[in-house]
């Protein structure tokens, strides 16, 4: 065990500690020779160990002091960093316009009312935008290590005919991180690349 070693030291230290009183109070009986011996052999001999007393009394109580301390900065670990959101809010704050998902060409084609826009807000955790088809809003959470996803997903219900709007709230709700590159916004699924959008002036 991790403090075994030093038990076992205070322990023996202890043990000599109570063997010294016992000792003495033994050698000042009439049980020995001690208590017949001249004044100044006596008071000599019981310095001598009383001196041996005090010496280990002190050694043990700096043995428990380290330990002590050594125990509670173990139990006080470093404060952890908490996230700031001021480096996301420098990347994400803006409104981005799609360019790329993948396996859908971003067209007129599949999204006839309006190339979907994304606006991101890191700080107030919102996302607005349209699809191509509706607005949209949404939660949007932003952690450390470009952590990024969205939540409850909400849209108008306006009905658009050969939209891809469905896959493209698809690719939204799948969505776990982010990779900014100049002017260009990747939203990845871990390391794959779902969309991509461009800067807007």
């Amino acid at each position: 065990m991790k403090y075994e070693y030093k038990d076992l030291i205070l322990a023996h230290f202890w043990s000599i500690f109570s063997n010294f009183q016992s000792k003495c109070s033994y050698l000042l009986s009439k049980k020995t020779l001690l208590p017949y011996l001249p004044r100044f052999v006596q008071d000599s001999y019981i310095g001598k160990m009383k001196s041996m007393q005090l010496f280990s009394l002190a050694l043990l109580v700096a043995l428990l002091g380290s330990w002590s301390c050594k125990t509670q900065k173990n139990s006080n670990p470093p404060p952890q960093k908490t996230y700031s959101l001021d480096e996301a809010e420098k990347q994400l704050r803006d409104i981005w316009v799609l360019e790329w998902m993948e396996n859908i060409d971003v067209d007129t084609m599949n999204f006839a009312g309006g190339i979907p826009i994304l606006e991101l807000q890191p700080k107030d955790s919102i996302a607005l935008g349209t699809t191509g088809c509706n607005n949209l809003n949404t939660k949007l959470i932003v952690e450390k290590d470009n952590k990024l996803s969205f939540k409850w997903l909400s849209t108008t219900k306006m009905y658009c005919l050969n939209s891809a709007e469905p896959t493209y709230l698809d690719y939204l709700t799948r969505v776990t991180n982010y990779n900014r590159e100049g002017l260009k916004l990747t939203l990845l699924e871990e390391e794959r690349p779902l969309l991509r959008y461009t800067k807007s002036d």
